[in-house]
């Protein structure tokens, strides 16, 4: 994941976590996600909790999130800073190389 090196893989759980909480207000569907997201890289209780709704519901609580999340990391590290890291992202799936990046 490119934003570990920048804020720890302990500092990208928390802003999932943080995320996550945020978005319950208006989506309680994820309290499971929420309420399961304790280790870093620990995503199978997101999973769950949207496999559980509808598609409609699913979707509108997955754009949430990644909303929230979107926005919190640029409060964290800046506008400038996310584009470059979004550019690198961009990059390595448009040439195929996003699905091995394994890194932690």
């Amino acid at each position: 994941m490119a934003l570990a090196p920048i804020i720890g893989q302990s500092g990208v759980a928390a802003l999932y976590k943080r995320s996550l909480y945020l978005t319950l207000i208006d989506h309680p569907c994820l309290v499971t996600a929420y309420e399961g997201s304790l280790r870093p890289g620990e995503f199978e209780g997101l999973k769950t909790a949207l496999s559980q709704q509808t598609p409609v519901e699913a979707l509108a609580a997955t754009i949430s999130l990644l909303h929230t999340f979107h926005d919190l990391l640029i409060h964290l590290i800046g506008g400038s800073l996310f584009e470059r890291l979004l550019r690198s992202v961009w990059d390595k799936s448009s040439s195929g190389d996003a699905a091995k990046d394994n890194a932690p």
